[in-house]
């Protein structure tokens, strides 16, 4: 359910961003009244973003543009190349069921994450759709 802005809820998105600036603050997709934050807060302070992430609280999938490596639970990738720079989107599959009973399923949503480069791009592709777990994590080189 989307808000009266027209953005969605926290409680809606398995996960959710979470930007960290060279001097310590913060800025998460939601604010603490729940609020969803635009995507060009952090844009606009770009060249000071240290740390982007995304997290369900439990799972958390970053890069670190200092170092620029792209940080999994399991394992960290980094990228060689030149010309970096931050990679993030988020692409919503509508789903809908045929038959009968024709009804407009939950989406599924696929998170890309990772490192855009002059070489090769090193991301990762996190699904998860509300009220599911991630099914497949996938690291793309």
């Amino acid at each position: 359910m989307k808000n009266k802005e027209g953005m969605k809820r926290k409680e809606e998105l398995a996960f959710y961003w979470v930007a960290e600036f060279s001097d310590g603050s913060k800025i998460e997709q939601f604010d603490k009244n729940g609020k969803e934050v635009l995507y060009k807060e952090v844009d606009d302070r770009y060249d000071d973003l240290v740390m982007f992430s995304i997290t369900d609280g439990t799972e958390t999938y970053s890069v670190d543009l200092d170092k620029w490596k792209l940080i999994t639970p399991n394992k960290t990738y980094t990228s060689k190349d030149s010309n970096r720079k931050l990679l993030y989107f988020r692409r919503n599959h509508v789903r809908m069921s045929l038959g009968e009973k024709r009804e407009i399923l939950s989406p599924r949503v696929y998170h890309h994450l990772g490192i855009k480069s002059d070489g090769k791009d090193l991301k990762v592709i996190v699904f998860a759709g509300k009220e599911q777990k991630p099914k497949n994590v996938e690291i793309v080189k």
